[in-house]
């Protein structure tokens, strides 16, 4: 009997022991994938970081938000690809998710719970890089910050014509000295609510002492062009018309489009000014803002486009300018991508003829801006005629009027009216939409507009949404600056005094 009870025991622990040796191996190989994972995202984040420009600043902080975004264009594809959702709803709900940690964290118990895990990881991070002395993942510090946040910045919220505003008011209720003020075109065009844009817009109402008229203009592709212009066109006139009815300077009106907000900011620009010079009792607006602007889709192999592209590809590339246009058509898919990036969107005369040079021609580049990163300068045409995809003329019928019309392409007005109104231009080095906005502002200039033109170098798309708190970016910050400086002293200068 003891020996039967004995060799159980035996039995149970060399079973116990073939159990824990299995355990143990796993745990290993668990750890040496960790590990492994651990050395390829690394490595590949190293090699994301080595190549931006050497002397870029906050690289690694950079590097980090390209990849981020990276990460979640990605995701969207994969979702779309194994028939999950659109890529377009998985980015929005990413988009709309991390808003929601950031700006709304007073929701529920869970929310506080994630963002207090992600404060607490981003402490860690900190102390990590203060023990090392680094500065490429440390929060920046406002305690001293040049820019207020607007925390006290007043919201109303009303509809205009059926589309929904919010007026945002940093002065007391009790001031009923009329304000200047600025209608806000976000950028995107197929995404974004008030949410995202909240913070932003408080800074802009604080640092620029104005009414700012946040518009929830329709999205595309859903609601398809014109839907987004005539909505931001709707509230732009109802400001104009009513401004005594808000405490706004009538005077003193202006419009601000974002990146892909641009083409319809400058859309609606053209329009007010043309209106203004055919009866001069029509009102005017009294500037133009554009922020790194995305302002055509005739030409994507301009200069800015070849060199920039791989850059910061999570942020913005080629591909999505494209995508871009085909979602704000209405159109869904990427049929027709290709044909955009190959320029075979357009009628071969159109591409060849003197108006096309007139219109967006790299003369209107300076010299430093004409060659692509190679030092090649880039061709506007393109001559192969091999590409069978959807055949050339399918794609020019389909997309050609788009492009050709002046309320989709502000590209296409060639006389601009001289009623157009100072504008103030926005444009990174980096960015692959530079040279639109380059383009823009030197043929409004030789149309007679006054033009504020201001470059930052080291900028990349977008950068200005980093402008504060624990994301700031030193380049974003700066753009903000001296954006309000500027447009503070213009709005609120009393002689309308030109400035260089």
């Amino acid at each position: 009997m003891a020996e039967s009870c004995v060799s159980d025991i035996q039995t149970s622990l060399i079973k116990h022991e073939s159990v824990s040796g299995s355990k143990n191996h796993i745990s290993r190989t668990l750890l040496i994938c960790y590990f492994v994972g651990f050395l390829i995202i690394s490595g590949h984040f190293y090699s994301e970081s080595m190549r931006k420009p050497d002397d870029m600043p906050q690289r690694f902080k950079v590097t980090m938000i390209d990849q981020m975004c990276q990460m979640v264009l990605q995701t969207a594809k994969l979702c779309e690809n194994i028939g999950f959702a659109h890529q377009l709803n998985v980015t929005r709900g990413f988009f709309e998710s991390m808003t929601g940690l950031l700006c709304i964290c007073d929701e529920s118990p869970i929310t506080h719970s994630i963002v207090y895990v992600v404060k607490s990881i981003s402490s860690l991070v900190t102390h990590f890089c203060d023990t090392l002395q680094l500065d490429f993942c440390r929060p920046a510090t406002d305690d001293n910050d040049d820019l207020a946040v607007g925390d006290d910045v007043r919201t109303v919220d009303d509809n205009f014509d059926g589309v929904p505003v919010r007026f945002y008011r940093p002065y007391p209720e009790s001031d009923t000295t009329p304000k200047p003020a600025i209608v806000y075109i976000h950028g995107a065009v197929v995404m974004g609510t008030i949410d995202v844009w909240d913070s932003l817009i408080r800074m802009y109402a604080a640092n620029i002492n104005a009414t700012i008229v946040y518009v929830e203009y329709r999205w595309a592709p859903e609601h398809g062009f014109p839907a987004p212009l005539d909505d931001c066109m709707a509230v732009t006139r109802w400001v104009l018309k009513n401004a005594h009815h808000y405490q706004i300077d009538p005077n003193s009106i202006s419009i601000q489009g974002d990146s892909a907000g641009a083409v319809i900011a400058a859309v609606i620009t053209q329009t007010i000014a043309q209106e203004h010079q055919d009866d001069s009792r029509n009102p005017e607006l009294k500037m133009l803002i554009l922020m790194m602007p995305l302002l055509q889709g005739l030409d994507l192999n301009l200069p800015s486009h070849n060199s920039n592209n791989d850059l910061f590809s999570g942020v913005l590339s080629k591909l999505l300018v494209a995508k871009f246009w085909i979602w704000y058509m209405g159109l869904d898919g990427d049929d027709y991508v290709t044909a955009i990036l190959q320029g075979r969107h357009l009628p071969e005369e159109f591409r060849r003829s003197e108006r096309y040079q007139k219109i967006i021609g790299h003369d209107l580049l300076p010299d430093v801006f004409r060659t692509d990163i190679s030092g090649n300068i880039p061709t506007t045409i393109n001559t192969n005629r091999n590409w069978t995809e959807h055949g050339e003329d399918d794609a020019v019928e389909k997309l050609a009027p788009y492009f050709l019309n002046p309320k989709f392409s502000p590209f296409m007005v060639e006389n601009i009216s001289p009623h157009h109104p100072h504008t103030l231009i926005i444009t990174s080095g980096l960015d692959i939409l530079r040279d639109d906005g380059v383009i823009y502002a030197n043929r409004l200039r030789r149309a007679g507009v006054q033009v504020w033109w201001r470059h930052f170098e080291k900028g990349f798309h977008s950068c200005n949404a980093y402008w504060h708190g624990m994301i700031k970016i030193e380049i974003g910050h700066q753009i903000q600056k001296e954006t309000v400086d500027l447009v503070r002293s213009y709005l609120h200068e009393p002689n309308d005094r030109i400035y260089s």
